[in-house]
């Protein structure tokens, strides 16, 4: 005798980006971004006390890239998250296209008030790249954006603990 199993509930989650995605695209972010506003943070929140002004989004490597999608994707605001932190992005893997999405949320955002948190940790390998994006989006004086360059002496994995330790300082107004 076979057990039925139970079927999850289905979520705003789709798998047709994640298949069709093309390498020089955002890859998944579109969806990803879209089950953790949809399905995910409203879940924990109705369970749990969260301040949504407290929101992070973090991610090391081709992780670190998303809380950069996720900035350009909700341009020009309202944004699901108060502070995107990036470590050691690998940025160079679709480099043409965060300069193209970086220029696209310039022209949606403008002058308008950009009210989030916005860390580039960078370590050794992938810093040099890390350091163009951050010099591109600091050129463009975007108003209330908080950026903050956090360099480390560190190779690409090393760098995570640090970083995350010198993140949640800011985060919690401890930093050095």
């Amino acid at each position: 005798m076979r057990c039925a199993r139970r079927r999850p509930k289905r979520s705003s989650f789709r798998f047709t980006t994640w298949v069709n995605a093309k390498p020089t695209s955002t890859y998944r972010a579109p969806s990803t971004l879209a089950f953790l506003t949809k399905d995910l943070i409203p879940y924990i929140e109705s369970r749990y006390r969260a301040d949504p002004r407290q929101r992070v989004i973090s991610g090391l490597s081709t992780g670190g890239n998303f809380p950069f999608w996720a900035l350009a994707l909700e341009a020009p605001g309202p944004w699901s998250f108060a502070h995107y932190w990036s470590t050691e992005g690998a940025f160079w893997q679709q480099q043409d296209t965060v300069y193209a999405e970086e220029q696209h949320m310039f022209e949606l955002i403008g002058q308008k008030p950009f009210p989030v948190t916005f860390i580039i940790a960078r370590g050794s390998a992938n810093g040099p790249l890390d350091k163009l994006l951050y010099d591109k989006i600091a050129a463009r004086h975007y108003q209330q954006l908080r950026l903050i360059d956090l360099p480390y002496p560190f190779g690409h994995v090393e760098t995570d603990v640090p970083s995350f330790i010198d993140e949640l300082a800011i985060l919690t107004g401890n930093s050095r």
